[in-house]
């Protein structure tokens, strides 16, 4: 039987939180926002399938904001916006493993 991911969606909504207050164009914020949303009442049936998600979310993550920095947007911002969420899906992954 496939298991809710418990929390996801308040912690989705923080994500998307995240990338609406950062200065990044529009189009990595929809890219972003698109990602973090797949998640959204999504089930899991495994620890491995969780974990699975986890890391491709965090390498996506790095992708689009590497891609706007180098596409111009400030690299401040576009670190900050990275490890702000990838700490924080690290954190919720910590939560569900404990």
């Amino acid at each position: 039987m496939e298991q809710p991911l418990g929390g996801i969606n308040e912690r989705i909504e923080l994500w998307e939180s995240l990338v609406e207050e950062s200065r990044l164009d529009e189009v990595y914020k929809t890219r972003l926002r698109e990602l973090l949303g797949k998640a959204k009442d999504a089930d899991f049936d495994t620890d491995k399938s969780r974990d699975d998600w986890v890391y491709f979310t965090v390498h996506q993550i790095a992708d689009i904001t590497n891609e706007a920095a180098k596409n111009g947007a400030d690299e401040s911002i576009t670190k900050a916006l990275f490890e702000n969420l990838r700490e924080d899906v690290w954190s919720f992954w910590k939560e569900l493993r404990s």
